[in-house]
């Protein structure tokens, strides 16, 4: 008996099965009673209030945004940097068969990693109570892992030839890492930690 095999389109379609019940449920609870609300809010954005008081606020929302900003970028790209490093293989390459520990950090890291910052929030709120550094722990820990990542996968890409070279010179250890890796890393980490700043500027506005 030959069997019916499904045809791969329809199969990867299935997926969009799951937006029937939303659709159904944001048909049934559509309703026009927000719409004095955003009328006010599209009107407060064409002219704004200049009330003292309420800019004064803002301004210093503002700081306090900037600061938790950079004080958790600078921080989560130092660490981050470092996790990088040690957690990327070439960077083992001379450790005797220990390169085994760049893959336990990169697993290791992979699970703070896929927690959003919010819910790191909500985690620290709970541990630590309400003030400025739930926000900043809250960034620095999954944005130092994914820095880590990226950091790790640029470095393993790296041409390793260099580093082989040395080796055979007789240049060993730390200083054959730093002398091949860093240098070559340098631009990449001047681009890529002006993204996290741009990230990380929009994860305090949140």
């Amino acid at each position: 008996m030959k069997l019916i095999q499904p045809n791969p389109i329809i199969v990867s379609l299935f997926p969009v099965l799951a937006l029937i019940p939303v659709f159904k449920e944001i048909t049934e609870g559509f309703h026009l009673g927000g719409i004095d609300i955003i009328f006010s809010f599209f009107y407060a954005a064409i002219k704004p209030s200049t009330d003292f008081q309420l800019l004064k606020n803002i301004f210093h929302g503002i700081q306090v945004t900037l600061a938790t900003a950079i004080i958790s970028w600078s921080i989560s790209t130092i660490i981050g940097t470092i996790l990088g490093f040690l957690s990327s293989k070439l960077a083992w390459r001379n450790s005797n068969g220990f390169e085994w520990i760049a893959l336990l950090i990169k697993n290791i890291l992979a699970i703070p990693r896929a927690i959003h910052e919010v819910i790191w929030g909500l985690l620290l709120l709970q541990l630590i109570g309400l003030n400025d550094w739930v926000a900043i722990l809250a960034m620095i820990i999954p944005y130092s892992c994914l820095m880590a990542r990226v950091v790790s996968d640029k470095l393993d890409n790296l041409d390793p030839r260099p580093l082989i070279a040395l080796n055979q010179a007789g240049v060993k250890g730390i200083s054959a890492a730093i002398t091949v890796l860093i240098p070559p890393m340098i631009p990449f980490l001047e681009g890529y930690s002006g993204y996290r700043l741009e990230c990380a500027i929009r994860g305090a506005t949140l």
